[in-house]
């Protein structure tokens, strides 16, 4: 039976990676929506399960399948891959490389910035995602509390498979399989542009409470492939007014 809310008890083939679950990963490669919404294929348990703190009796649950996440996932992967004609979009009307959202709250899209940097690091070798947040203990709380959950409660079998080291002192979320890193940043963004670094995926959670959002853009800019913006907006606080320029530009 297939159970949705993380009781790993349900019969299966234990913790082998079997022909089932090395076709399940192959079909992650080809399409994100398979990792965010996939289930064991031998289980039907959900691989990817986040927190609900507002549930007190199943706090535990799948990503919602709601139209909303499903595009932005869509949006994120461009032509990789994602039919974004399913939304009536056609991908050459989509800019991948520079996603702006203006989101209300208790929609998950920040959990879906960050599930989507974990896709990346997972099935794309050799990537680096850079969150960014005002400072860099509020990345660090927001890359470990909420990936640390999804970690958690992966299937064992997937667990083994993904390779991940949870290197808190550092902020990193290292995925050893596939040579991949997630880094949180804050303060010391610049640095990591001044050394070079290449980001594959940059994403700036709460830009408008950013106080230093113009300075943070104009350092990642030459070293990101893609830099996703998502904020609640705020008017007043600190990245507001350059949140809502960048707003208008995207329309």
């Amino acid at each position: 039976m297939t159970d949705l809310w993380g009781d790993d008890k349900a019969d299966g083939p234990g913790d082998e990676l079997t022909p089932e679950r090395l076709a399940y990963i192959e079909q992650c490669k080809a399409d994100p929506r398979n990792y965010f919404w996939g289930v064991d294929p031998h289980t039907g348990i959900a691989i990817v399960r986040t927190l609900d703190a507002s549930d007190k009796e199943h706090p535990i649950k799948p990503l919602p399948t709601w139209p909303f996440l499903l595009f932005v996932v869509s949006v994120f992967a461009g032509q990789k891959g994602v039919l974004l004609e399913d939304f009536g979009v056609a991908p050459e009307q989509v800019n991948e490389k520079k996603v702006v959202i203006d989101k209300p709250r208790q929609l998950m899209v920040s959990w879906l910035l960050l599930l989507w940097f974990e896709y990346l690091c997972l099935f794309r070798d050799f990537t680096t995602c850079l969150l960014n947040k005002a400072t860099m203990d509020e990345s660090k709380k927001m890359l470990f509390k909420r990936l640390g959950v999804v970690h958690k409660f992966w299937p064992e079998w997937f667990r083994l498979w993904a390779q991940v080291q949870e290197l808190r002192s550092e902020g990193e979320m290292r995925y050893e399989r596939a040579c991949s890193v997630i880094g949180a940043t804050g303060e010391n963004v610049e640095d990591r542009a001044a050394r070079g670094d290449q980001a594959t995926s940059f994403g700036v959670d709460e830009a408008a409470r950013h106080p230093r959002l113009r300075e943070v853009l104009a350092a990642v800019a030459p070293m990101a492939n893609q830099i996703i913006l998502v904020s609640t907006p705020e008017l007043g606080s600190p990245g507001a007014a350059f949140f809502a320029e960048i707003l208008k530009e995207a329309v």
